[in-house]
């Protein structure tokens, strides 16, 4: 699993294997992998309560009537998990 915090993904580079490119070092064993990408986005607000529970109850609500909305700025990470891919067959 990798997992990309607040990471700039405008200078991706290939990595060497053993003097080759990924592609070329897995030639002859390829496999599918379905890759589950999970991006986080995190944001937090202030809200008046009498405790924890209302208040988490206070945000929960408010962002379901849309009073906050997470977009690219909030991004705080993105993981990548990868497993064998299901045969459809």
């Amino acid at each position: 699993m990798a997992t990309y915090d607040n990471t700039d993904f405008t200078d991706l580079r290939l990595v060497e294997l053993d003097g080759k490119i990924p592609s070329e070092a897995d030639e002859g064993s390829c496999s599918s992998f379905d890759v589950a990408i999970t991006e986080t986005l995190k944001r937090v607000v202030t809200v008046d309560a009498d405790s924890p529970d209302a208040a988490e109850q206070t945000a929960s609500d408010n962002w379901r009537a849309g009073d906050y909305i997470l977009d690219a700025e909030n991004f705080v990470g993105v993981e990548f998990t990868a497993i064998p891919a299901t045969s459809s067959a």
